[in-house]
């Protein structure tokens, strides 16, 4: 077994108090920690905030420098609609730089005639490996095309993708006959590990192994669109101590005894504000929305996980939750997350993505016993998006609007807090109709009432429709916004939809104006 040295990236959009290391690249930390550290080497952890980055090409080229001086033998990224440029360039620069390198080396070893072996040195040149949403959407066959300068894609939840990777590239492959691999490094590691192609069956290459992790896409292999899958009772909580499993090779051989625990991924004793997840995935279809294709792959993490961390969590200075469930109260374990809340009496802020039509009158309950008991602040966000009902049929978000009704009356009598969110520039939406919204949303009793602009997602069926629908985008700066116009409504450099058969561009900007004044 060799191994492996791994750099992992996070290009995030951090606002002021979230924490360095988002949530995502958090559990892949801790599953690698937990089932792979007898592989690793090396792993540096790259955290950047594309948030405020004035020169992205400076910012590009510093993080280039900073990866080439780690000498990886994989550097993975996640790929967001906020980074995506942001990831272009530092591909693009990587890969010059790469090839720069681009040498093997082949010896010979044996001491008589008929008994040498051939021994190839795979020299440090980095696999490239892409994950995220911008991966996980991406149509089949779209990928190469999108990032020609990537070895590796991982559709899906990519814990266990990840885990598999590394586990493969640390195999040890002995060819047939007297041919072996010896995949030995540099003596002062000048250079990096790349996989060279070879049409012999006498040479072995752990990388001929990748194509076959569920998930995985490499390049010059058949794109087979399939998303990768992940145990959720098998994963590590990145908020608790993680356990190092001795001679565990991935998430499928967990038997093996603890040899090391180690500090949690994200501690909580020094922050007050964390994101949490309680399970994956949507019951809902919206067109514009990315959680759609999780559809078949909602899980629920296990209660017994769910708990640990709400003991961690109300033994700690956090008092602010955001819940990043898409649908909170929805699937088998919500209640019994707000009963543990109840029970180890955290008193803080709990932020929840709901729905309307599924409150049920047990969620009302332990809400109000959070808020009216225990002081929590409740804060439950409703997506309505729009009530014209042309409006909801093209994004496939229709509202029952007497239900909407009813229960916005009863979060009131209780005393939970609720906001309400809308989209502007939809299909077929007009200022008008906007207006008609915005105006049913403020009779709730919300809060707040908020509005976005309308982004179309990669893979997301809006997306595929937009010529179809006439939705016209333009990647804004901060030039075209208005300079009163709060920075957190509109994402600079990421494409906006800004006409449509039914509104102009300076109509769109009038819908901007009024969400602004909210």
């Amino acid at each position: 077994m060799r191994k492996i040295r791994l750099a992992l990236v996070s290009l995030d959009w951090i606002r002021p108090k979230d924490p360095l290391t988002n949530l995502g690249h958090a559990s892949i930390l801790a599953t690698l920690q937990k089932y792979n550290s007898n592989q690793l080497t090396f792993l540096n952890d790259h955290r950047y905030s594309v948030k405020y980055c004035p020169d992205v090409e400076e910012f590009s080229e510093n993080v280039v420098k900073n990866l080439i001086y780690d000498e990886p033998d994989l550097i993975a990224f996640g790929v967001y609609i906020w980074n995506e440029l942001h990831t272009q360039l530092i591909l693009k620069k990587l890969r010059k730089r790469i090839k720069e390198r681009d040498y093997i080396s082949i010896g010979f070893s044996g001491k008589g005639r008929g008994e040498g072996r051939i021994m190839i040195d795979y020299l440090r040149k980095p696999l490239i490996l892409l994950g995220g949403p911008q991966i996980s959407y991406a149509p089949i066959n779209t990928l190469e095309g999108h990032y020609p300068d990537a070895d590796l894609f991982i559709r899906g939840y990519a814990e266990k993708a990840v885990s598999k990777v590394v586990e493969t590239l640390s195999t040890h492959v002995t060819s047939s006959g007297n041919m072996t691999s010896s995949y030995q490094f540099a003596t002062h590691q000048q250079c990096f590990l790349r996989p060279i192609s070879t049409t012999s069956s006498n040479i072995s290459n752990p990388t001929m192994l990748l194509h076959k992790i569920k998930g995985l896409h490499q390049r010059g292999h058949p794109d087979l669109g399939i998303q990768a899958a992940v145990d959720m009772e098998s994963l590590p909580s990145p908020f608790l101590p993680v356990e190092t499993l001795e001679n565990a090779s991935s998430l499928d051989n967990n038997v093996s005894q603890s040899k090391l625990v180690n500090s949690p991924i994200i501690p909580l004793s020094n922050r007050s504000f964390i994101r949490w997840e309680t399970q994956r995935g949507c019951p809902f279809k919206c067109t514009f929305c990315q959680h759609r294709d999780t559809y078949t792959n909602r899980q629920a993490l296990s209660p017994p996980r769910t708990l640990s961390e709400i003991q961690e969590i109300t033994s700690s200075p956090v008092n602010d939750i955001a819940v990043l469930d898409p649908t909170f109260n929805s699937g088998p374990n919500y209640l019994s997350t707000l009963d543990n809340l109840i029970k180890y009496k955290y008193k803080g802020k709990l932020s929840l993505q709901t729905r309307f039509e599924m409150i049920k009158p047990q969620f009302i309950e332990k809400c109000s016993v959070l808020v009216n008991e225990l002081n929590a602040n409740i804060q439950l966000e409703f997506g309505v998006q729009s009530i014209i009902k042309k409006e909801s049929l093209v994004i496939q978000r229709m509202n029952n609007l007497n239900s909407v009704k009813e229960n916005s009356s009863l979060l009131r009598k209780n005393n939970i807090k609720f906001e309400i969110s809308l989209i502007y520039g939809l299909p077929h939406q007009t200022v008008e109709s906007f207006k008609e919204s915005i105006e049913f949303a403020k009779t709730l009793g919300a809060e707040k009432v908020v509005a976005w602009p309308l982004m179309l997602l990669r893979g997301t069926e809006l997306e595929r429709r937009k010529e179809e629908l006439g939705l016209k985008e333009e990647t804004l700066s901060s030039v075209d916004l208005d300079s009163e116009l709060p920075k957190e409504r509109i994402s600079e450099g990421i494409p906006h939809v800004v006409e449509s058969p039914t509104f102009t561009k300076g109509e769109w900007r009038e819908m901007m104006r009024i969400a602004n004044e909210l």
